[in-house]
This record gives structure tokens, sequence and C-alpha cells, in this order.
């Protein structure tokens, strides 16, 4: 199998290490390479347009996908969950096969907001049933309500 230049498409030895045209450095394109790194068709090297479907010298499927985008764990997306918990929840169930990284940083932001806000609800209903008296009952849903709630 012959080997052609990534950057100008010349047909090259098998065992180049840089194009004898450009002088490039050969990044060997195979089967496996992904389509956006293609620029030249992997059966028999000729030029094809970004925008072309089939090799215009062989036929070849050119199939050309669009690059996936990268999904990394983010605090970012952990925070604006905690603050808008019903659109990390949203937005969790909309990204978990696409970016499970992601989707799994943004539930535990609006987890622990929610977890956050329940428990206060519940101390301050706890506080008010115990007749803590209008002053606690008043200081304590002031915190409460400070909190994001959905």
């Amino acid at each position: 199998m012959s080997k052609y230049c990534s950057n100008c498409g010349v047909q090259m030895p098998d065992d180049a290490q840089a194009c004898v045209n450009c002088g490039k450095f050969v990044v060997e394109v195979t089967e496996n390479t992904p389509a956006w790194e293609r620029r030249y068709c992997t059966q028999c090297g000729a030029k094809a347009e970004i925008s072309a479907n089939f090799c215009p010298k062989c036929g070849r499927s050119l199939e050309i996908p669009k690059k996936p985008a990268e999904d990394k764990k983010s605090v970012g997306w952990g925070i604006l969950g905690f603050f808008i918990p019903l659109l990390g929840f949203l937005l969790a169930i909309l990204w978990r096969k696409e970016f499970p990284l992601r989707a799994k940083s943004i539930f535990i932001g609006a987890i622990i907001s929610f977890s956050i806000a329940v428990v206060g609800s519940i101390v301050g209903l706890v506080a008010t049933l115990l007749g803590g008296g209008a002053e606690a009952s008043g200081a304590i849903t002031a915190a409460i309500s400070s909190l994001p709630l959905l």
C-alpha cells in the first residue's frame, strides 16, 4: 500500500518520514484516521474537496462526520446546576448520552442545591413546630428563602 502526503497528496515511498515534494513530516492517513483529519482519499490519494461525498478519482466514499465535541468534568457546570437546579436537572437529562461528564457535573450541583433547600425547609418547619418563636422562625425562613429553590 502506497503512502500519500497529507499536505500535498504526492505519492511517497512506504518508508518515507517526510514528503519528498513539500517536506512536511508524514502523518499516515489510514482507514482508521478520522475523516475530519483527511484531505485526500485513503484509497488512491487523490485530493478531494472538503464538501465532496465521493473521491473524484476512484469513487470511494469520503463520508465526513463532524468532529466530536469535547466532554470533560467542569466545576462551572456544577455551579450553574447549584444556582439554577431546575436547569441543571434538565441539562443533565438532555446531555446524559452526548456529554456524560458534563451531565454528571451539572446534576451533582443541582442535587446539592436541592438537598440544601429540602434540609433547610425541614429545619424551618421543625423550628416553627417546636415553638421557637416568631423571631427564630423568621430568621430560618429568611435563610431558606436565600437558597436557590426549584
